[in-house]
């Protein structure tokens, strides 16, 4: 990978780009195994390890475009 062989080459050979300064990555972390996570954190003991939350507005928008319901002027947002 590059940011491997650029972190060798800076550190072993004290090797510099002109224009360039070598900083720590920033990557997203993530899990290989959601549900083996899950089932061995629950084994552990611990219960409250999964969050719900309400889906984007542009997400709903697109969900309730394809089912409309009465229900939807009861909530006052008229754009729907």
């Amino acid at each position: 990978m590059l940011d491997v062989d650029a972190l060798s080459l800076a550190v072993s050979q004290d090797k510099m780009w002109e224009g360039f300064k070598l900083v720590p990555g920033w990557t997203m972390h993530e899990y290989a195994d959601e549900r083996a996570v899950a089932k061995a954190v629950e084994a552990a003991g611990y219960t409250d390890i999964f969050d719900r939350k309400l889906i984007t507005l542009t997400a709903l928008n697109t969900l309730l475009a394809r089912k409309p319901s009465p229900r939807c002027s009861a909530t006052g947002y008229s754009s729907l």
